[in-house]
């Protein structure tokens, strides 16, 4: 447990300081680094097929202004934990569906755009983070 709050407290760290800057362009190298922040402190918790850890993790993105959802898979593209914010949950599974169609690359287009960080190390990738917004 004592983990999860170190892992959340840095990602709740991270997005504050991330919005000093505003913009459309900026919430995809927010999501871009949230990602990566996510992948690396989430390999365990994919792993052991901790859930309940996992969501907790995704959930600091409802620190941001900008992104409104985060999904983890395994490696062989699973879900394994998703969360989304209230304003964007009536979308999730149209969201779901185009993310596992567009993985590994990303998107940007239709009204959704988002990123995607490798869960892994020593080169064998073990899972993903995605992580992105919903625009109206």
């Amino acid at each position: 447990m004592k983990a999860y709050l170190s892992i959340s407290l840095a990602g709740v760290a991270l997005l504050f300081a991330s919005g000093c800057q505003s913009g459309r362009d900026y919430s995809g190298d927010e999501a871009m680094t949230v990602a990566h922040v996510i992948a690396s402190e989430s390999g365990s918790a994919v792993a052991f097929g901790d859930h309940q850890g996992i969501e907790h993790i995704l959930s600091s993105i409802d620190q941001s202004e900008y992104l409104n959802f985060g999904i983890v898979l395994d490696g062989e593209k699973h879900i394994v934990a998703s969360y989304f914010k209230p304003d964007a949950s009536s979308q999730k599974e149209v969201v779901m569906a185009k993310v596992l169609q567009s993985l590994p690359e990303g998107l940007q287009s239709h009204g959704l755009s988002f990123a995607v960080a490798p869960i892994g190390s020593g080169g064998q990738v073990t899972g993903y983070v995605i992580i992105g917004a919903t625009n109206p």
